[in-house]
């Protein structure tokens, strides 16, 4: 991963504590909906179904 991606992903870490990251295999940050759009759809629905839960 490119060190100022890795910062970012610490600070939004660290700014953010109820914050959920993903990271998918096989993406890039102009393409993650484009290479793995099942893997993607698959995580949005487990966050709402979780949220749904609440």
């Amino acid at each position: 991963m490119v060190p100022f991606r890795q910062t970012g992903m610490e600070r939004i870490r660290r700014e953010l504590p109820g914050f959920t990251m993903l990271e998918l295999a096989g993406r890039t940050h102009m393409s993650v909906g484009v290479e793995r759009p099942d893997e993607l759809g698959a995580a949005i629905l487990d966050f709402l179904r979780e949220q749904a839960t609440h």
